[in-house]
């Protein structure tokens, strides 16, 4: 077991099993739009994500404006863990 200190708060953090990682559906996909993310807290980028057939199109998001343009990111591989709950903030469908 692991504790982080955020701000004030404490967060106590256990091992995730092999079993645990397992439960996880990490795909690839192709990023095919991106867009400024002006509402974020941090800055940000709003993410399309086309993970091909069955899936398609995922929304995400990214705190990368320090390391990319938009322009760059068109046509990039990212991995991504989808996410299936209908609780997602902000309509993000992976991370």
């Amino acid at each position: 077991m692991m504790t982080l200190l955020q701000g004030d708060m404490a967060l106590i953090m256990t091992e995730a099993s092999f079993e645990d990682f397992l439960k996880l559906d990490i795909r690839c996909g192709t990023i095919v739009a991106a867009t400024p993310f002006p509402e974020a807290r941090k800055p940000a980028y709003k993410l399309e994500i086309d993970f091909g057939a069955p899936l398609g199109t995922r929304k995400s998001s990214a705190q990368i404006t320090t390391h990319y343009q938009l322009e760059e990111l068109i046509g990039k591989k990212v991995m991504a863990c989808l996410l299936y709950t209908s609780d997602a903030a902000d309509d993000m469908q992976c991370v």
